[in-house]
């Protein structure tokens, strides 16, 4: 009787295996799953922050120049999201640069902004943009390049003002 013992032993050995790899399997998908919907989520909320923190900076600048009011509920919404699954760092540059906004709003509102002080408030959230960019490249997209600026209308007028006053003209118009 030995011998029918054994096969019953071997089979439900092999039974048993088979069920902890496919629950070894299935843990270890399931947190693959879950890390991967996660850094997709944060990348998603992330372009969500700059493309609304690119709406704020025109926003801002319309608010100067003709009173017209910002509407911060999107923002707002994109810096809840980023809080819910933003790592820490990432969230820490979007609350820097969510400070900036208030702070520059708020000059706006006391009537404090001039033509410098404009271009000094668009250099600080330039700052922080590319501050917080750097930041998702980093902690999030894992790539280590960091980048020079920001691409913004402000930086593409600045570098053709330049280009215009150092180039001289090609077509006999200078």
């Amino acid at each position: 009787m030995p011998f029918p013992l054994q096969i019953a032993t071997s089979s439900a050995a092999g039974a048993l295996i088979t069920l902890i790899g496919v629950f070894v399997g299935s843990v270890l998908s399931g947190r693959t799953q879950r890390r991967l919907w996660n850094r997709s989520k944060q990348i998603d909320v992330c372009a969500d922050i700059l493309s609304e923190s690119t709406r704020v900076y025109h926003a801002m600048a319309a608010k100067w120049r003709r009173g017209v009011p910002i509407d911060w509920v999107t923002w707002n919404q994109a810096l809840a999201a980023i809080w819910l699954v933003g790592e820490p760092e990432v969230v820490e540059a979007a609350l820097s640069m969510d400070k900036t906004f208030w702070k520059q709003n708020a000059r706006i509102n006391r009537g404090e902004m001039t033509e410098e002080s404009w271009a000094a408030a668009l250099d600080t959230i330039d700052a922080d943009r590319l501050r917080f960019a750097n930041t998702v490249r980093v902690h999030v997209s894992s790539i280590k390049t960091r980048l020079t600026a920001i691409p913004t209308g402000r930086t593409v007028l600045l570098q053709h003002e330049h280009t215009e006053v150092d180039t001289p003209a090609t077509d006999g118009s200078a």
